[in-house]
């Protein structure tokens, strides 16, 4: 996950996620990209689900680009969002989503490029469950993402808007 460690981005409610996928039997590692006013929070709330050996606050890194390429999906929890610009940076590097944000099914175009799910927790884990679980849906989301992350590449939306203007 990415973002600013704020309330709305619900990163508290994944961390409870997380360690409720881990009593399940599905191991996994949570690594979360971002600084904010509810860090102390974040730390308290590893601390009391006992996560801290599963749970990474990288804080906050001026490229998270890395992180995101190298994850395995991307989740974004957040309660209210708009269009998250994460989802798209993450379609770029080919990376699949679950999001509990609706508008980011728009980012996904006609592709499967993760799972959109409801907004409240019991979604949101059965959409990360079946990311972690779903070796077939995974790798058909990992495509999607791949050939959705062609979409937003910036030398063809350039080329494009220059043909746009050459041709008036």
């Amino acid at each position: 996950a990415v973002g600013r460690l704020s309330e709305e981005k619900g990163f508290d409610r994944l961390v409870y996620i997380h360690k409720n996928l881990l009593k399940q039997g599905i191991y996994h590692k949570l690594l979360i990209v971002g600084d904010g006013p509810e860090r102390t929070h974040m730390e308290h709330t590893i601390q009391a689900t006992g996560t801290e050996g599963t749970v990474i606050l990288a804080g906050y890194q001026e490229n998270p680009y890395p992180y995101m390429a190298k994850s395995t999906f991307l989740v974004n929890s957040s309660y209210t969002e708009g269009l998250p610009v994460t989802a798209m940076e993450a379609l770029c590097l080919g990376t699949p989503i679950v999001s509990a944000v609706p508008s980011v099914q728009e980012a996904f175009g006609e592709e499967c490029c993760g799972l959109v799910t409801d907004n409240d927790n019991d979604s949101l884990e059965a959409g990360i469950r079946r990311m972690l679980t779903d070796r077939v849906f995974y790798e058909r989301a990992k495509k999607g993402a791949q050939k959705r992350g062609e979409f937003f590449d910036g030398k063809r939306m350039v080329k494009e808007i220059e043909n746009m203007f050459l041709s008036l």
